[in-house]
């Protein structure tokens, strides 16, 4: 491999001290995975889990994943809210599986024929076939009812027998079940014994309340940190060697071989930390949840780059279809039997295969061992396709259109399959196929689509841009909300094509919006490194063995360890399985021992008198850094805890995901008061933007007056405009507020926009500002043009105005948003009050994430208006400092 963009051994340096910094800051010992539901501990290879709403405690064993309903990722949050569901665990090969789950129903004693009547209607996505009363058992001092059910799942299509204890907690009924996969034919009393084999170490293990305790992990395993971090170095390695086009050229090159090497190497990063996420779940995976989501686009460019490389050797090279099984096709078949066949030998050891026939299943990749897999056989069966569109349809447009067809056919195949264990089932079959087809279209019309981007590139950017953004809310929405396992939702199966659709088509759409960005951006920038072209050379190897060492390093309760022990262990197995693959296609392979090529180990010289002025300005910007950070830290704060579950007071940490959440809840909240958190956000802009622009054009018409005009008592009303910065707001306010309520205006807006329009702060300020211009000769050469006082000042004078216009129109905008006290008293109907009276309100007592949220989203608009003006305030602040 040859190395272009070694590393420098400044930038490695800084990148470990940053990231020691922040392993130091938010480093912690997990001693409890803890949610709002529940919590779980792990002693001597035993998990005990304690349900909070159920208020019970048991064991599984350790190397069981467990999901509480707040700690889960979409698909199987949306599925236990479904099923009412509080806890599900399963073993690593998905065939036991042990579940809690509470009913909303309220009683005040146990029924059993009640009781049977509700199980029985929450199981409408099973046909129960057989139900065999046990009777009632005393565990821990509860009394529970003990059954077998013999149930198939409508949405797997799969057989299981339940063992199952009922009973009441918190006046509601709850059940606590243990299943096992069965295949058709079995009753319960073929493989009742079966099922109590892990049935009886749950059952035995019950006791009534939290028995978790406070277990001490092995110390290394139970590390972990803010996992944010693996976000910062990707984006660190990602802008290391960046390169810019500049403001005119395009790097026209940025489809080739090499650069697209580098963009695969940072996605199958990304792809691999999306699976880690969904892994620990959104609840550990703080910010990093949103990976949940974006996982699909990565997996989109990679089907694009191989459909615009397809059809670009076909353009390119004579007689590549006659060479195509020779030479690309075992480019791709080669890693998947390699990489399959460390999982079958993975699962013989685990002793997965019941019989000869699922173990020739499996060894073949008929039965996938891995789940992802399925991206070689779906590339495998698209290079086929390619091969006999293109081998017996001459004319390349009806080429591309039927291959288009067909992967429309597919796509709408798989749909309608729904989810299963064969090949085709499932969302990730076809959720990103077309981006295939897609690719080749590119590739035909380059030139033309690039040069409209040439002339247009910063609308284009925007519109992406925003679409993306647009689409990925609505996606989000969508896979939440609706989502492609309606077949497991009760009452839903009939509708179960349309919602998949339905899903489908943001969700495919804001892939292709991630594409058209990526491309675009690829157009002025360039990425590369050899750590991204590393990663780029064992991209394919790196998605195909990395699921391995995610199952095999479940049991680490740590996070961050966690995430630690996958990364490497997957990148050393796929450097090994990819210079296996380079032995047999005799290539050379990567010697990753020569760190010579990858990184330069030359520190760069200081000369004395640069030493000398970097220490002398070292303390200033110690100074200018703590301020900064001073200034920063409660927006911060606000960030964080007002993105989150609950507030965070222990560690550094970056926002998550609860954001909309958290408004949500304080905006139904008010509602209950007859108000609402959005109506509040308008109501004050409705108050704040007239009175900021009121405000300051009134000011600097006085201002203006003052300097520029002579007339009777100047003096006197400036040195009485000066006393007034001096006295409190509050003295008149007393006065105004009793004019009002004499004569009826309290719950109005336009006596609370009138009350900030007088500023004499402002008046002051705007006519020191215009001593640095020469009025006079600005309005007398207006006034000859013949134009009148207020045309001179308003097309002459209020131009040259604009940074101390900007200041003041800040100034006046933040004062009237966050004046909630003098507002409280002047509106007091809750379908007029302005936002910071909303945060006023004390809801919370500073406790809840509900009220850090609804502080962070009213301070929003100041920070965006501040953004807006930014520059015209720096230069009316460093323009009182110039002297003609």
């Amino acid at each position: 491999m040859r190395i272009k963009y070694p590393l420098s051994f400044s930038r490695i340096v800084q990148m470990l001290l940053i990231v020691t910094l922040v392993i130091a800051f938010t480093g912690y010992k997990t001693k409890l995975e803890q949610t709002k539901i529940g919590k779980v501990s792990i002693s001597g290879g035993v998990k005990s889990v304690y349900v909070t709403d159920v208020d019970i405690t048991f064991s599984v064993p350790e190397k069981f994943k467990g999901f509480f309903a707040d700690n889960a990722n979409t698909t199987i949050a949306k599925m236990l809210k479904e099923r009412q569901l509080r806890y599900i665990t399963q073993d690593p090969q998905d065939e036991y599986e042990i579940s809690v789950r509470q009913f909303d129903t309220r009683v005040s004693s146990f029924d059993e024929e009640e009781f049977k009547e509700i199980y029985f209607a929450s199981n409408e996505i099973h046909e129960i076939s057989e139900y065999q009363l046990q009777g009632y058992v005393d565990v821990d001092g509860m009394k529970l009812l003990h059954f077998y059910v013999s149930r198939f799942d409508n949405g797997w299509r799969d057989y299981n027998i339940v063992s199952a204890y009922a009973g009441i907690s918190k006046g509601k009924y709850f059940v606590i079940e243990a299943s096992k996969l069965f295949d058709k034919g079995h009753t319960l009393s073929d493989k009742q014994s079966e099922i109590e084999d892990v049935a009886t170490q749950v059952f035995d293990s019950l006791k009534s309340g939290d028995a978790t305790g406070n277990t001490q992990l092995p110390a290394i395993l139970g590390r972990s940190f803010a996992l944010w971090i693996f976000i910062f170095i990707l984006i660190y390695v990602v802008f290391t060697n960046t390169h810019y086009s500049g403001t005119y050229d395009l790097w026209l090159d940025n489809l080739d071989r090499n650069h697209t090497r580098h963009i695969m190497g940072i996605l199958s990063a990304v792809i691999v930390l999306h699976h880690l996420t969904q892994h620990v779940g959104q609840w550990n995976a703080g910010i990093m949840g949103i990976l949940e989501y974006v996982g699909v686009c990565c997996v989109g460019v990679f089907f694009f780059y191989s459909g615009y490389g397809l059809l670009l050797s076909y353009h390119n090279k004579p007689g590549y279809l006659d060479t195509f099984f020779k030479k690309r096709f075992p480019a791709v078949l080669l890693p998947f039997v390699v990489c399959n066949l460390i999982f079958f030998v993975w699962a013989v050891i685990r002793g997965k295969f019941e019989t000869t026939g699922d173990m020739l299943l499996g060894l073949f990749g008929i039965d996938l061992i891995n789940d992802h897999m399925w991206y070689m056989i779906e590339i495998i069966f698209l290079y086929l396709i390619f091969w006999f569109v293109f081998k017996f349809i001459k004319n390349e447009n009806k080429a591309i259109v039927v291959m288009a067809l067909i992967l429309a056919a597919m796509v709408a195949g798989s749909l309608l399959l729904g989810h299963g264990n064969w090949w085709f089932q499932g969302e990730w079959w076809y959720n990103t196929t077309m981006l295939f087809v897609l690719g080749m279209v590119y590739e035909k019309y380059r030139s033309k689509l690039e040069g409209f981007v040439k002339k247009q590139y910063k609308k284009c950017l925007m519109v992406i841009g925003f679409s993306f953004i647009i689409l990925f809310v609505v996606s989000k929405y969508t896979l939440d909300n609706i989502g492609y396992w309606s077949e497991t939702a009760a009452g839903a199966v009939g509708n179960r094509s349309l919602d998949k659709l339905i899903t489908l088509i943001p969700q495919l759409s804001m892939v292709i919006a991630f594409m058209a960005l990526l491309l675009i951006i690829g157009l002025k920038v360039k990425v590369g490194n050899c750590v991204t072209e590393f990663l780029g050379e064992i991209s394919l190897e790196l998605y195909l063995i990395h699921n391995l060492f995610i199952e095999k390093f479940s049991f680490i309760p740590g996070s961050g360890i966690f995430f630690v022990c996958v990364l490497i262990a997957s990148i050393v197995a796929a450097l090994i399985v990819h210079n296996f693959i380079c032995l047999i296609f005799k290539k050379p392979v990567i010697n990753i021992l020569n760190i010579r090529k990858y990184f330069k180990f030359k520190i760069p010289k200081v000369s004395k008198l640069e030493r000398k002025r970097r220490l002398k300005l070292l303390p200033r910007t110690i100074i200018c850094t703590f301020l900064a950070l001073s200034v920063i830290f409660p927006l911060y704060i606000l960030a964080v805890n007002g993105t989150q579950r609950g507030i965070i007071t222990h560690k550094l940490s970056l926002p998550s995901s609860y954001f909309l959440e958290n408004i949500g809840g304080m905006n139904s909240e008010f509602i209950t008061y007859g108000g609402g958190l959005y109506k509040g956000i308008i109501n004050s802009c409705i108050v704040a933007f007239p009175a900021a622009l009121l405000s300051t054009y009134v000011c600097a018409l006085s201002a203006y007056a003052f300097e520029r005009y002579e007339f009777t008592g100047k003096k006197i009303l400036w040195k009485i405009a000066f006393a007034l910065l001096f006295m409190p707001s509050s003295v008149g306010f007393i006065s105004y507020y009793t004019v009002l309520s004499r004569t009826g205006h309290l719950n109005q807006f336009l006596p609370v926009i009138m009350m900030y329009v007088a500023n004499p702060a402002a008046v002051y300020f705007i006519r020191m500002y215009l001593r640095n211009f020469k009025l006079n000769e600005l309005s007398e050469a207006a006034r000859i043009d013949g134009a009148g006082e207020f045309k001179i000042f308003n097309r002459i004078i209020l131009p040259t105005m604009t940074p101390v216009l900007s200041l003041q129109l800040t100034f006046s905008f933040v004062a009237s948003w966050n004046d909630g006290y003098r507002q409280t008293l002047l509106l007091m109907d809750w379908s007029k009050k302005t936002a910071p009276q909303y945060i006023q309100s004390g809801y919370g007592a500073g406790v809840y994430p509900e009220l850090y949220a609804v502080a962070l989203a009213v301070s929003l608009v100041p920070i965006l208006i501040y953004i807006f003006c930014a520059k015209y305030i720096v230069n009316s602040i460093t323009l009182g400092a110039v002297k003609e």
